[in-house]
C-alpha cells in the first residue's frame, strides 16, 4: 500500500493467478475516502502493463528459479511526497518476465502522473544486456522526501548461476524517466544456503529512503545462514548528501564514471 499527499491509498497486486500469459496482470486499486471514518471505503481498480507478467513464472521457479519454494520479489508502489513538480506522481515497480522469454525475470517500472488515471510506458531498470539470461529479482522500492527513486534487487549477471546473485543498486532523479547505471552493491551470497523448512530466503526486503540515502533491510547468507543485513545506499562517504549530488558538485571525483565516489573505492 501507499498513501498519497492528499490521504488517498493506492494498493498494488496481481488481478488473477489463471489469466493467459499475454494478458494484463497487474493491477493499481485507489480509494480517495479512506480516511473518512464515517462510510464505508470504495475502491477503484485498474489494470496496468508492466511489460511481462509475474506469476506465469513463478510455478516454472519453483523448479528452475533461484528461490524455488518463495516468492520471486513484491509488486512495490509508492508516492512522491516533494515539494518538487513531481508531488502526486505514483509509481509501481515488480520482477517481470518478458513475452520474449528471453530473460527469466527483469526490474520493470511504470509511472502515474495523474493519479493512477492512465499510466507510461514500462521501463527497464535494470541495465545487463537484453537476453543474456540473468535473473533480476527481490525487486524493492521507495521514494525519498526530495522526490529521489532509490530501487533495489538481486542479480545473477555477473555469475551466471541461478543460486549465485549480488545485489544492485539504481536511483532516479527525474521521476522515473530515466535510472543511473547499475551500481552493485554486495559480494556474491549463495540464495540455496540455509534454508529453513522451505527451500527459500526471506520473502521480501524493505526499504525506506530519506535525502541522502536508503536504507534497506535484507537477507543474504554471507555466512552460509540466512542472516538479516543493514546496508545505506548512496551517501558511501556519510556527508549527508546523495553521491549523485556529491559528483555532480564536483565535492567527489568519479574517474571511472561508476556513479560511485572514487574516495569510497580501494
Amino acid at each position: 500500500m501507499a498513501i498519497g499527499p492528499d490521504g488517498e491509498m493506492y494498493i498494488s497486486g496481481i488481478k488473477s493467478l489463471w489469466v493467459l500469459y499475454f494478458f494484463p496482470t497487474f493491477v493499481v486499486v485507489k480509494s480517495t475516502d479512506v480516511g473518512n471514518p464515517t462510510t464505508m471505503p470504495t475502491f477503484t481498480p485498474t489494470l496496468v502493463n508492466m511489460g511481462g507478467v509475474y506469476f506465469y513464472y513463478y510455478y516454472f521457479s519453483i523448479a528452475f528459479g533461484p528461490n524455488p519454494q518463495g516468492l520471486l520479489g513484491q509488486i512495490w508502489i509508492a508516492v512522491d511526497h516533494s515539494r518538487s513538480p513531481s508531488r502526486g506522481n505514483v509509481y509501481v515497480l515488480a520482477p517481470v518476465v518478458s513475452p520474449c522469454l528471453l530473460d527469466p525475470l527483469d526490474i520493470h517500472f511504470i509511472r502515474s502522473t495523474d493519479g493512477g488515471a492512465t499510466w507510461s510506458s514500462p521501463v527497464r531498470v535494470n541495465d545487463d544486456p537484453f537476453g543474456n539470461g540473468a535473473w533480476q529479482w527481490f525487486s524493492t522500492m521507495s521514494v525519498a522526501p526530495n522526490g529521489r527513486i532509490d530501487v533495489i534487487w538481486n542479480d545473477t549477471r555477473n555469475t551466471g548461476q541461478i543460486n549465485l546473485s549480488e545485489l544492485y543498486y539504481a536511483y532516479s532523479l527525474d521521476a522515473g524517466k530515466t535510472w543511473s547505471p547499475n551500481i552493485p552493491a554486495s559480494p556474491v551470497f549463495d540464495s540455496y544456503l540455509g534454508w529453513p523448512n522451505q527451500e527459500k530466503i526471506g520473502d521480501y526486503y524493505h526499504m525506506i529512503s530519506d535525502n541522502s540515502s536508503a536504507n534497506l533491510a535484507y537477507a543474504a547468507t554471507f555466512n552460509e545462514e540466512q542472516d538479516i543485513y543493514f546496508l545505506k545506499l548512496g551517501d558511501c562517504n556519510n556527508n549527508g548528501i546523495h553521491d549523485s549530488g556529491d559528483i555532480a558538485s564536483g565535492t567527489s571525483q568519479d574517474l571511472n564514471n561508476n556513479l560511485i565516489p572514487d574516495e569510497c573505492e580501494p
